[in-house]
């Protein structure tokens, strides 16, 4: 079960436009089928729960503070990345300062 969030109607030129969402937030009583990647912690101190569904398509983290898991797809990370400009940019594949 999604933990539900309320969500900002943001508006361009008067008209409301809903903002792109990814992942999906779930309960501490969540059960997940995973695979443990590891751990980590922000600058904080805030540590997390690294792992994957069994499958590998779906990255998940666990907040060790409050429970709560964050489930994201591959395909959200591809739009996210695309968002950012992953193919807007070629770079050149030769080395600098060769010619």
């Amino acid at each position: 079960m999604s933990a539900k969030t309320k969500e900002a109607i943001v508006r361009v030129n008067s008209i409301p436009v809903q903002p792109v969402v990814y992942g999906s937030l779930h309960g501490k009583d969540t059960m997940f089928f995973r695979v443990d990647a590891g751990e980590a912690s922000d600058s904080t101190g805030r540590k997390y729960e690294l792992s994957t569904n069994v499958g590998g398509s779906t990255p998940i983290v666990r907040s060790l503070k409050t429970g709560l898991w964050f489930a994201l797809s591959w395909s959200d990370i591809i739009k996210m990345a695309k968002d950012k400009g992953i193919d807007a940019h070629a770079q050149s594949t030769k080395p600098k300062g060769k010619r």
